[in-house]
């Protein structure tokens, strides 16, 4: 939805298989100069 909607792009992708759980960090920019949303599934 993020990606084809928004235009936004994912950064960058962190599992966490131990605690069953991932984060996706996604954004129009650089993390250091652009918002970016984080999503947690």
């Amino acid at each position: 939805f993020y990606t084809e909607c928004f235009g936004m792009k994912l950064l960058r992708k962190r599992d966490v298989p131990e605690e069953k759980y991932s984060n996706a960090f996604l954004g129009f920019g650089p993390e250091e100069s652009s918002f970016v949303v984080e999503l947690t599934y």
